[in-house]
């Protein structure tokens, strides 16, 4: 298990379980005691997560009065979504369905956070088309 996935562990152990002894911690992550305590300290001073230990639960629990905090999700730049947007197309005309309920949530995601989310989704669409039938002409006149 890479350290994104421990810190999306130990926010989900403690929210789920309220508060864990650093033992526990480190059984449920696999981890020695030094990198269960340096995870613990990133997501504290990087990642901004409420972690406290509370001597009277004998553990790490996460500071409900400090506030909503959210981790890092997953990041894409303004050209890997036009690629995925152009994929999703690709694919809707090669075998429509396949993938449509997987790939829904993502574009809903993306619409959303896309300035012009209508113009842009209507481009890449129009170019995916643009393209998928050009290839498709030249498929047809290619020599077997």
């Amino acid at each position: 298990m890479d350290r994104t996935e421990r810190f999306y562990l130990i926010d989900r152990l403690l929210k789920a379980r309220g508060a864990m002894p650093l033992a526990a911690l480190m059984e449920e992550l696999g981890v020695s005691r030094a990198t269960a305590l340096r995870d613990l300290t990133y997501m504290r001073e990087r990642l901004n997560v409420p972690i406290a230990f509370d001597r009277s639960l004998g553990g790490y629990r996460i500071d409900a009065s400090s506030g909503r905090y959210a981790l890092p999700g997953l990041w894409f730049n303004a050209s890997e979504i036009h690629a995925l947007l152009a994929m999703q197309q690709l694919l809707r005309e090669v075998e429509p369905g396949l993938l449509t309920p997987h790939l829904a949530p993502l574009e809903g995601d993306i619409s959303r956070t896309v300035v012009w989310p209508d113009v842009r989704l209507k481009w890449v669409t129009r170019s995916c088309f643009l393209a998928s039938n050009a290839l498709a002409a030249t498929s047809k006149n290619a020599p077997l």
